[in-house]
This record gives C-alpha cells, sequence and structure tokens, in this order.
C-alpha cells in the first residue's frame, strides 16, 4: 500500500483529475486566465500520462523505457550544465549586461541555455554590438575569447557526452528488450491485481492443494511430450551423426584427393624441367656435331 504513495505517476495523474474539474468548474462559466494556465499545464501533462499507460503495451514499451532512461540520464549530467550555465551566463551578464539578452541574470541563463542547444547568433549578439561600439574595449575582445571557450565547452563537448551517454542507455535496453518487456508487464500485471478488492481477489485465489494437483498434471503432460519429443529429437541426432559422418568422409576423400593432384603436378613439374634441360643438350651436341662436320669438309 505504501508503494502507491511513493511512485510520482500517481502524484501527476491526481493533479490532473484536480485541474480537470476545476477548469471546467462552476460549469457554464468562462475560465478566467488562471484557469486557463491550469489548463495548458494540464493537457500537456494529460499527454505524457498517455504515454506512461503505453509503456505497459507490449510493442511501445520499450521505446517508451528507451526514453525514460534518456530522461534520468540528461537528470544526472544536468547539475554539471548546470554549474555551467551559471558561469558562462553571470559571465556574459557582467560583459554584455547592455544587451537586451542580458539585461538581467535570468535573461542571461536562458539565453545560455539556448546558446547551448545550437543557437549561438553570433552575429547578432556578439560582432554586431562591437561594430556599433556597444561592446567598449576590453570587454569586446573579452566577449569573443568567452564565446570561443563556450563554443567548444557547451554546445560540442557536454551535448556530445550526453549524447553518448543516451546511446549507451538505448543499447543496454536493445540488448535486454526481451527482460525490460517481460518486467514492464509484470509490474502491470501486478498494479492490477493489488488494485483489485480482496473479495475478488479471494475469489480467484488458486490455493497450494490445487496448484500442488496442477503441477502434477503439468509434469506429466510435459512427462509425455518429452517422451514423444525425445525420440524425435533422438532420430534427428542419429541422422545429423550420419550426416556429419558422410561429410567428414567426403572432406577427407577431397584432401586426399587434392593432395595426390598437387603431388602429381610438381612431378610433372620436374619431367618437364628435366625434359627442357635435356632439350638444351640435345641442341648443344647438334650444334657442336655441325661444328665438326663443317671442319671436315673444309679440310
Amino acid at each position: 500500500k505504501w508503494l502507491y504513495f511513493l511512485d510520482i505517476s500517481n502524484y501527476v495523474e491526481l493533479f490532473i483529475y484536480i485541474s480537470a474539474v476545476s477548469f471546467c468548474a462552476p460549469p457554464g462559466r468562462e475560465p478566467d486566465l488562471t484557469k486557463w494556465a491550469v489548463g495548458s499545464i494540464n493537457i500537456c501533462l494529460t499527454w505524457i500520462n498517455l504515454i506512461a499507460f503505453l509503456k505497459r503495451l507490449p510493442t511501445f514499451g520499450i521505446y517508451v523505457a528507451m526514453l525514460q532512461s534518456v530522461i534520468h540520464t540528461v537528470i544526472k549530467v544536468g547539475l554539471m550544465l548546470l554549474f555551467l550555465i551559471i558561469a558562462f551566463g553571470l559571465s556574459f551578464y557582467i560583459i554584455l549586461g547592455h544587451e537586451v539578452y542580458f539585461k538581467n541574470a535570468g535573461y542571461s541563463f536562458l539565453k545560455v541555455f539556448d546558446m547551448l542547444l545550437g543557437e549561438l547568433d553570433y552575429i547578432e549578439v556578439f560582432l554586431e554590438p562591437i561594430e556599433n561600439s556597444k561592446t567598449l574595449h576590453p570587454f569586446s575582445a573579452l566577449a569573443l575569447i568567452v564565446f570561443c571557450i563556450f563554443a567548444v565547452v557547451m554546445p560540442i563537448a557536454a551535448m556530445n557526452l550526453i549524447v553518448g551517454l543516451a546511446v549507451g542507455d538505448i543499447d543496454k535496453i536493445e540488448r535486454n528488450a526481451v527482460l525490460s518487456r517481460l518486467k514492464i508487464q509484470v509490474q502491470f500485471i501486478d498494479q492490477v491485481e493489488n488494485s483489485l478488492p480482496y473479495i475478488l481477489r479471494k475469489k480467484f485465489y488458486i490455493k497450494t492443494e490445487k496448484k500442488r494437483q496442477l503441477a502434477l498434471l503439468t509434469r506429466l503432460q510435459n512427462q509425455i511430450y518429452y517422451s514423444e519429443d525425445s525420440v524425435e529429437v533422438e532420430e534427428s541426432n542419429k541422422a545429423d551423426t550420419q550426416l556429419r559422418d558422410l561429410k567428414e568422409c567426403l572432406t577427407d576423400q577431397d584432401k586426399r584427393y587434392e593432395y595426390r593432384i598437387d603431388k602429381l603436378a610438381t612431378q610433372m613439374e620436374k619431367v618437364t624441367s628435366q625434359m627442357d634441360y635435356l632439350m638444351k643438350i640435345c641442341s648443344e651436341l647438334r650444334s657442336k656435331l655441325n661444328q665438326i662436320s663443317d671442319r671436315n669438309n673444309s679440310i
């Protein structure tokens, strides 16, 4: 029972119900500005809560779990990013306090957060005030130096860190996709069972004796099916072993034939080399005999 009060989603649902009733009450009257503001928050949280319900479905549950893991990772890294946003925000507030974007500390923090997401606005925020002499020396050079440091640290290093951690979390969930889906389904069944009244749970509760009987029946069924399946498995295993033996015999014969062919090829190469050598000797002998016969004829 106490787990219900520890779950944040229950408080969100409670706020959705109360805000929806307060937005519609009293009926027949147009809501004021405060109710419209509460209604905007209500409709946003309602659609987010619908995504949380989709987590219990087998097809969409994994993707919702991925989204939750990425959000948890961003929240963990958010403390470090908060310190960096405060550091650069106060620095830009001191250097560029005459600009609209940095006229107070709150606007400066929001602008730094916007620049973290990629909207640097270099020409409008930094270059034009320097060219129009709104940002005076030495703040002009200091603004450019802080901007260069910010561009390296925040959009490049910090954002790539968040993306890398998020991708790592998604890889973990994809590897354990079946287990995570079963975990979600078990949690959903447990919540539904705990939400049922005690009378219904008692009616559908199976006693230990029935469980034992069902266990015996399932064991007998498994034994019967296992005996039938075991015969099929043994026959298939025998066929597989025979096929493996045939394949091994064929491979051995192929290796023997290849070895013999290679041996014959090497012998043929040796014979051809010897024949070439003999042909060279014969040609040399013919040339010498021709020379001798020529000398005798001259004499």
